[in-house]
């Protein structure tokens, strides 16, 4: 397997892991797993961006990297250091045409990027629910957040409301709140694990009986370790009438077949980190290399098709969808398309 996808990057002879080490080593910051991960991705997202010619991804993840800088090592590197020394180690690892190549694309990047945290979401946007929701996750209160949507529910709030409108939305914030710092990690992983249990009490209220020929087959990207946004996704879809499978295999292989013999209208495809990026596509090319489902719309989503609305034509898909919501809307148009 090639350790690069750009063209740019393949002459060189560390890897991505080795290559993020040394530009670590360059800012002298402290040896930290944290750091160290933060790096490595900023390589991988740097590479997968540059292979289908989509610089604001990678202005995105500089966004994202300033934020978490400053979490870990506060006041020691601005990331324009951090890009300065990766500036560098291109020009003295490539050869000047792809140096060239690749600086222009990183200039581009840095054209796109902000560098400001993520501001906090609109408080008129984010509703009592939502807000108790999140308060009762956060103060590790689980069974209490559990019963706060049972309630919800009983008082004939609706599930799309549950979903979309305080699960997604209380997720989103969680994020934000990891990224800037204002929670640990094991808070984030705490809270997103009491999301995977209220979705599993909601299992019982899923199910309209209005099912009919709208069938969709989802999956995670290769690698993906954020699964709960494509459960809401697949979720929503089952109570709006929808026939769906989350298949959990990373082979294409056994997707094309999945989609195959569910003859699925519909697949959609998870990618929370730029490095899927070419996993995507490589799945997208074996399904549209299979007679037999030749005829299905692929679904995207996840954070880089978000900030890249262009890259859905990059890796061959039909659509994209920006939140579960937006995912029913489109499936439906895509299976009308279809018709």
């Amino acid at each position: 397997m090639d350790r690069w996808d750009s063209s740019c990057l393949a002459g060189l002879s560390a890897d991505p892991a080795a290559l993020a080490v040394e530009a670590l080593e360059l800012l002298g910051l402290p040896d930290s797993a944290e750091l160290s991960a933060l790096s490595e991705d900023g390589v991988k997202t740097f590479d997968a961006a540059l292979a289908v010619g989509q610089p604001a991804v990678l202005a995105d993840f500089l966004s994202y990297a300033a934020s978490r800088l400053e979490v870990l090592a506060p006041g020691q590197a601005h990331p324009q250091e951090a890009v300065a020394s990766f500036r560098g180690l291109l020009r003295e690892r490539l050869s000047a045409p792809d140096a060239r190549a690749a600086e222009d694309f990183l200039d581009r990047a840095l054209d796109l990027t902000l560098w400001a945290a993520p501001q906090e979401p609109d408080q008129d946007r984010f509703g009592p629910l939502a807000r108790g929701y999140l308060t009762l996750v956060l103060q590790g209160r689980r069974e209490d957040a559990r019963a706060l949507v049972q309630d919800a529910l009983r008082d004939g709030t609706s599930i799309r409301t549950i979903l979309v409108d305080v699960l997604e939305a209380a997720q989103r914030e969680i994020g934000r709140r990891w990224q800037v710092g204002e929670i640990t990690v094991a808070q984030e992983h705490y809270c997103t694990a009491v999301t995977q249990m209220v979705l599993a009490d909601l299992y019982p209220y899923l199910f309209t009986g209005t099912g009919g020929a709208r069938r969709l087959v989802a999956v995670d990207a290769p690698g993906s370790l954020h699964q709960v946004g494509l459960r809401m996704v697949v979720d929503l879809l089952e109570h709006e009438g929808w026939e769906t499978t989350h298949v959990r295999s990373a082979d294409a292989e056994a997707i094309v077949e999945q989609v195959a013999k569910a003859r699925a209208a519909v697949l959609a495809i998870s990618a929370s980190m730029p490095g899927q990026i070419s996993g995507v596509r490589a799945l997208i090319s074996a399904v549209r290399a299979d007679p037999r489902v030749r005829g299905v719309k692929v679904l995207v989503g996840g954070r880089p098709f978000t900030v890249a609305p262009d890259l859905v034509t990059a890796v061959g898909a039909d659509a994209t969808a920006t939140s579960a919501a937006d995912a029913v809307t489109v499936c439906n148009r895509l299976v009308r398309a279809r018709s």
